[in-house]
């Protein structure tokens, strides 16, 4: 038993380390635990990341569908697919199948309707021209002999009046026997003759403005009834130049033209026969332009970290680059700069935000457009604060959000509880996160 308790005694000692070797474990143990110290303290780039692809700021610019104006039947293309085109430049002729646009002379058949309409409302003013003149001459007519019938009136009533004192005088004579009775029968003649005469003076007076009253009426009527006719030509005149407009416009519908100058990606249609509908596709072009952006995509827990003018750094796929999320300014390689310039207030509808960034400083940063594509996947580091790798670790692990640090004066902001709070804040029960005023 003995000798058994001695081989026990001999293995532990055979085991034990010695003093150096104490030593040497003591001091790995001590600069481990410095060096975890002095790298709590390092400092750390916050970011949030997010992946999306190239596109351009201006949504002109975009790649854009080339869509058929009107149903139709179409041509033969005149281009074909990576062609560089001109804005303005014939694609492809299309033959309209609208039964209202069919025939090919329509445009002429119109132009001399039009022409004939216009005759039509030049007779009409003709028309009401020469009225006019008949009633200013039925006026003057009329004026001339109103006047002269007024002074038949005149010289009857004078002689009447005369006639009528002659008689009276020869009545009285006669009665005296100084005139005979054949005296006294002439002057009544005379006097029923000049009462007769006046009194077709005044007849002929009533009948001459009772004539020239219908005629006037005459020529009222035909003038109301010229300008009405001449009504109806200038609104059938409109519709015809409605009609002119709208084949003119759609006879330039005919040639599907490139909206701008850029490359045919794809074409979409045969062509040589193939009926399309209105504002079917037809080809797809991707416009001439230096202006380049990214679109990227982050989380809704994210979206309110970020904020317009926040700078990026970007990473296109197939260009080589080295990016450290925690040193994106000092440890980066290959990446490109890029600035925030847009934050989407709706989701995309799957819950995350787009942003839109472009070059930092000036467009010459990034790639030329020949070899940046639009569509080229891009990944994205938001930059934000810089904190130390220590607190980083903790908020982490304890599953604490980023501090939001671009919110106006006024606003709350998620911040952790600690002692350095003023004494006449409330404390929470541990460390909780509440919101705070953000400092003016």
């Amino acid at each position: 038993m003995m000798a058994k308790n001695e081989n026990k005694l001999k293995s532990r000692l055979a085991v034990t380390p010695s003093t150096q070797v104490k030593l040497l474990s003591f001091r790995v143990l001590f600069f481990l635990g410095l060096c975890i110290l002095l790298l709590s303290f390092v400092p750390w780039q916050q970011t949030v990341t997010g992946t999306g692809k190239v596109t351009s700021f201006d949504p002109t610019d975009r790649p854009q569908q080339i869509e058929a104006p009107i149903m139709s039947r179409l041509g033969r293309w005149q281009v074909a697919e990576g062609d560089f085109v001109q804005e303005g430049q014939v694609l492809m002729t299309v033959e309209d199948l609208d039964k209202d646009f069919l025939a090919p002379e329509l445009l002429g058949l119109l132009e001399r309707s039009r022409e004939a309409v216009l005759t039509g409302m030049t007779s009409y003013d003709l028309k009401v021209t020469a009225l006019e003149s008949t009633a200013i001459a039925l006026n003057q007519n009329l004026s001339a002999n109103l006047s002269a019938a007024k002074q038949n009136i005149l010289a009857g009533e004078m002689i009447a009046k005369t006639t009528d004192l002659n008689l009276k005088r020869i009545q009285i004579l006669e009665d005296k026997g100084l005139n005979s009775t054949r005296e006294l029968e002439l002057a009544k003649q005379t006097n029923q003759k000049a009462q007769a005469d006046l009194a077709k003076n005044k007849l002929e007076l009533a009948q001459l403005s009772s004539k020239y009253d219908s005629e006037v009426n005459k020529i009222s009527s035909d003038r109301a009834s010229a300008e009405a006719d001449k009504a109806k030509l200038q609104e059938k005149l409109a519709e015809l130049d409605l009609k002119i407009v709208n084949s003119t416009g759609r006879q330039r519908l005919w040639e599907i033209k490139a909206p701008r100058s850029g490359s045919l990606v794809r074409l979409l249609k045969r062509g040589a026969g193939e009926t399309v509908k209105a504002n079917e596709p037809l080809a797809v072009l991707t416009p001439q332009t230096k202006d380049q952006a990214a679109e990227i995509f982050i989380s809704d827990i994210d979206a309110p970290l970020v904020a317009p003018g926040d700078r990026v750094r970007l990473q296109f796929a197939g260009w080589p680059a080295l990016q450290f999320a925690g040193f994106s300014d000092s440890l980066s390689f290959g990446t490109f700069a890029g600035t925030v310039r847009v934050v989407d207030n709706v989701d995309s509808g799957n819950g995350n935000y787009r942003l839109l960034i472009v070059p930092e400083g000036n467009q010459q940063s990034w790639p030329r457009p020949s070899l940046l594509r639009p569509g080229t996947r891009v990944s994205a580091w938001v930059i934000l604060k810089t904190v130390p790798l220590g607190y980083e670790l903790w908020r982490r692990f304890n599953g604490f959000p980023i501090a939001i640090t671009h919110l106006d004066k006024g606003e709350t902001v998620p911040v952790l509880y600690d002692d350095s709070s003023s004494e006449g804040d409330e404390k929470p029960k541990g460390k909780e996160l509440i919101y705070k005023k953000k400092a003016k």
